[in-house]
Formats: structure tokens, sequence, C-alpha cells
């Protein structure tokens, strides 16, 4: 499978989990492939404890001494290496900013060699070096990492690093060899995803022996090493993940393990010495590092493009049904509050003309519809109780027309203070009444919890809130026409109060009357307009038809994702029944035409 077949087939698996909501982590493994692919960058991380030789290994693979060394922990930022012609360093801060330097200045900022450099490389996130180096030019970059067990700032460094490495190099050194922390940090680097080979380079070799045989005997005691104690510890961490546990397997059971003199190689570069070249055996390293990384970027292509296949064909039912259910209870929920809202069209006219007549009713029950009702009853006996407490004040003889009007004027004022108590009354009541059914046409409108403020409602109770900020009642006022009327007689009084105060009734009834009327009115119109403006009974029937055409659709473009796999399956490489992409699963048959 090339580059150019592999790309077309994760076009059309992008496509397929584009569908689906749930393939969110599908869909950026296939747009990182499909990078990878397009720019061919192969990342590999060399790692190690401190003082392994990690910065000497990468100078002699490179055949310069640019990165630098000593017998002290160096390395305090992240150097990463890559192919340039021209020589060249560039500060990366964590600031964002960057800085063009010689790469003469490398030690200045990449080590922590005194506390000034040490200050300087805490504000560094990375430093690009560029180099024209063959080891690089096949689009591999190189980052040479801070050592492990240092300090725990620069371990850390090294971790946040892992997840975007494809490949690392594992640095030992051939006097301690895989301690602890070391089989730690290995077993580590087998749980990043991404990291998919681990080449195994023991440096100071040349420090344990001189011999070549010897050599090869430790080195073949550390393979052996990590492919039964390292290993069987990976078996037992990993015994709950089979992918992680057929990963170590895999990268620990036949290790690559490479033994070099980084001394001997950059002393064999300097004196060009052959021999030394030979005896620090980096050449069979570089050469077949370059050989194994060109290999791996081939390899790696193919093994993501095969597992990111697998997991969307494994998933791809369970995506389907999640998404369908999802979109069935939301299509019944949109249903059910479109019966609501119908239900409410259908019954909130009468709900509200009933709450009117209630409204009218309680109004009537008080007297304030009515002239001449117990209401003015009342008050005419009231009135006639102080005209006649009033006539008894004038003594005999004193029936003059100035004491008649003074006495009338007094019992109209008794009865206008009694008036005053009632209009408030009255007041409280019809705002308490408007009140009650104002909130009761608001809870009437139908609301749901995912609807947001509704226009129409919104307008209804502004328009009511400010109709009732300017309420103003109709108040009953005595007609003081008879105060004028002469001749006043002491036995008319009661007859000329009695005609004011039912002209008085009539004219406040009068009023009322149009008060609940232009109210009544009122309310109803504004009823109508939520009824008549509201669409959305339409609004949720165009949503529940788009719902339905979505799950016809879904149905539809399953089948036809099932069918894509299938050719995929069919037309891929893969010639072992262990690496064959092809399972029944893919080979399902689907038919969904239920409507939802």
């Amino acid at each position: 499978m090339n580059d150019y077949h592999l790309f077309e087939q994760l076009c059309v698996l992008e496509n397929i989990t584009n569908r689906y909501q749930y393939a969110k982590e599908c869909q950026i493994t296939i747009r990182e492939l499909e990078d990878f692919i397009k720019s061919r960058t192969y990342r590999v991380a060399v790692i190690g404890e401190f003082k392994r030789g990690k910065s000497s290994l990468i100078n002699a693979l490179i055949g310069a001494g640019i990165l630098p060394t000593d017998i002290l922990p160096m390395t305090a930022a992240i150097t990463h290496i890559r192919y340039g012609e021209e020589k060249r360093i560039t500060i990366c801060y964590h600031d964002g900013a960057r800085e063009h330097k010689s790469i003469d200045e490398l030690i200045d900022f990449a080590t922590k060699y005194d506390k000034e450099k040490e200050r300087v490389s805490a504000r560094i996130k990375e430093i690009q070096v560029s180099y024209p180096s063959v080891l690089c030019k096949n689009n591999v970059e190189i980052f040479d990492t801070p050592g492990m067990n240092d300090d725990e700032n620069m371990s850390k460094i090294t971790l946040d690093i892992l997840g975007d490495i494809d490949a690392a190099v594992m640095v030992i050194s051939a006097c301690s060899p895989l301690s602890m922390t070391e089989q730690e940090l290995i077993l580590r680097i087998i749980r990043e995803k991404g990291i998919r080979h681990i080449i195994f380079v023991v440096t100071y070799i040349d420090a344990v022996s001189d011999d070549v045989e010897e050599q090869d005997q430790i080195l073949a005691y550390i393979k052996r090493r990590l492919g039964a104690d390292l290993l069987k510890k990976a078996e037992r961490q990993f015994e709950t993940d089979d992918a992680l546990a057929e990963k170590a397997r895999r990268i620990l059971s036949d290790a690559t393990v490479y033994g070099v003199s980084s001394t001997l190689a950059m002393e064999g570069f300097t004196a060009d010495s052959k021999q030394k070249l030979r005896l620090s055996r980096i050449p069979t390293l570089k050469q077949e590092l370059l050989d194994y990384l060109t290999a791996a970027q081939s390899i790696d292509e193919k093994e993501r493009f095969i597992e990111v296949f697998r997991e969307i064909r494994d998933h791809l039912s369970a995506w389907y049904e999640t998404e369908r259910d999802e979109a069935a209870a939301e299509k019944r929920r949109l249903q059910q509050e479109k019966t609501a809202v119908e239900a409410y069209y259908s019954n909130a006219p009468q709900q509200v003309a009933h709450m009117l007549a209630a409204f009218e009713q309680e109004l009537r029950s008080i007297g304030m519809l009515e002239a001449y009702d117990r209401y003015s009853q009342t008050l005419y006996q009231t009135i006639r109780r102080f005209l006649i407490q009033a006539l008894f004040t004038i003594r005999e003889n004193t029936y003059t027309e100035e004491n008649l009007q003074r006495t009338l004027a007094k019992a109209y004022d008794q009865a206008d203070e009694l008036i005053g108590d009632v209009n408030a009354l009255v007041h409280e009541t019809v705002t308490e009444a408007l009140q009650r059914i104002i909130i009761g046409i608001d809870r009437l409108y139908p609301r749901f919890e995912d609807q947001p403020e509704d226009r129409l409602l919104s307008e209804l109770q502004a328009a009511c809130a400010e109709r009732m900020q300017r309420l103003t009642c109709p108040a009953l006022c005595l007609d003081r026409a008879a105060l004028t009327v002469k001749p006043l007689r002491g036995v008319n009084l009661i007859e000329i109060a009695e005609a004011s105060l039912n002209e008085s009734l009539a004219r406040f009834s009068g009023a009322f009357e149009a008060f609940f009327r232009s109210w009544k009115a009122f309310l109803l119109q504004q009823q109508r307009k939520l009824i008549q403006h509201d669409n959305r009974s339409k609004s949720l029937s165009d949503r529940i038809e788009a719902l339905e055409l979505k799950l016809r659709m879904m149905a539809y473009h399953r089948q036809q994702d099932m069918e894509l796999l299938k050719k995929i399956a069919s037309t891929s490489e893969e010639n072992t029944s262990e690496e064959n992409i092809t399972e029944e699963s893919t080979t399902e048959a689907v038919n969904e035409n239920v409507l939802y």
C-alpha cells in the first residue's frame, strides 16, 4: 500500500467518521496520520537517565560536537535537531518569543552549567538546531532530552515530550545497565501510544571491555534481560491491557540493541581514524539506524492506518446506535412539546375567557358593576344615618337655609370618609384580581427546558406590567349638587341625599363597566397575539421532520459506511491472517428502514 493509496483510504475513513459525533478521537488520529504522510516527518527522542551519554551519542551520530557535554548533567532544555543547510539555532521561549543565534552559542542556552545559564534555560521551551546532517536528511528529527532522575523539573520536561514522539532511542550505560529506574522508564515509554519503536543503545561499551567478543556478550546479556526479566515485569503491569502487553512483547522479546563508544567516535572524527570509528561501532549504528527509521516510517503508517481502521470498524455500530437513539429520543421530546403547544392553542382561549368571567362575577358580587344593589343600599343607609344624626344637632327654631346646608355638607363629609375606604378596598380587590388573571395567562403558556426566552411572552409580560403600572380604578364620588338646591327643607333632605347618591352610583357603575370592558378586551387581545403569532408548532414540525430525515440518512449512511469498510479491507495489502483487517463485522448486513 503506497502513500497515495493510503492517503486516499484515509480520506474515505475521514468522511465516515465526520458523520459521527462520537468519532472525534478517530478524526484526530486520521488528521494526524494524514499530516504525517504529507510531511513524512519522523520524530525520534534520545532518552535516558542523566549522564548516560545521550548528547555525546547524538554528536557521534551527527559527526560533529554541536551539543554540549560534560561530566556533570548538562542538558537543561529540549534540543530539537532537524535538517538544514544553514547551521544555526532558534531559541523558542515559553512566552512565544523566538530568537535566532549562532550554533556556537548553543551552550549558553541549552545547559545549566551555572546559575545564570540555569535561569535562562528555565525560560526556554525548546531549542531548534538546524544542521546538514545525513541522519536528519530523510525528514528524521532528533530530540535531545534532559536526563531522567537528575531533578524533578528536568524529568518533567522529558516526560512531557513523549506524547509527540514516534520512536525512542533508549540510552543505557554499559557500566550499570537496566537499573530499576531505567526499567520503569522503558515501561513508561511503552505506555505512550504514539511511540511504536524503541532502539536500545548501550554507551560506554569500551569502558567495560576493549574486546569485541566480550562487548558482544554484554550486549547479548542486556538483550536477554530485556526479553526475559523486563518483559515479565511488563506483562504483569499490562495484564489488563492486551494492546500494551502485545506492544511490550513486540519491542522487548527481540529487542534491537546496539553498543557504542561515543568517545572513540569523536576521536575518530577528529583524527580521521577509521580504526577508532570502527571500534566505536557508530558507523554501523548510524547506517542501521537510518535503514531502521526509514523502514519504521512506512511500517508506522500502515500500523496506524490499521489501528484507526479497526477502531472505526469496531465502534461504528455503537456510534450509530447511540446517535440514532439520541435522535429518536429528541424526536419524541419534540412531539410531546408539539402536543402541549397545540393543546394550548385549543384550550387557552376558553381558559382565559373562564378567568375573565370569574373576574366579572367577583366584581358583580360586591356590587361594582350594578347600581342600586346592596352596595348602594348600604351607602344609602349610612348616609341617611349621618343626616338624621346631623338634623338632631339643629336646635328648634334654627332650621335656617344656612344651617341645613351646613348639616348636609357635614353628612356628605362623613360619607366621603367612608367612601374613601371603600374606594381603597375596591382598588386593592381589582388589582389582585387582575394580577391573578395575568399570572394565569402567563402560566397557561407552555414552557420547555431547552426553550430560550420567548419574545412573545416577554412582550405580553411587558405590556401587562406597563398597564398595571398605569392602573387607575374608577372611584365613587358623591354628587354635592344637592347643596346648591334652594330652598332646602328638613323634610326633603333625605330625598335630596338619596337622589344624589343614586346619581353618583350610576356614574360609578358605568365607569367601572367601561373599565372592566377595557381590561377584558386588552387581555383577550394579548392572548390572541400569543396564539396568532406563535410559530412554535410549525417550528417543532420542521424540527421533527428534519429528525425523521436524519434518522433515514443515518440508517442509509451506516449501510454505506459498512460497505466502504468492506471495500477498504478487501483492497488492503495485508497478507497474513493476523494483520488482515477484514473481519466478519464488516460484512454485517444492515437493513434499517424503520422510521422513529
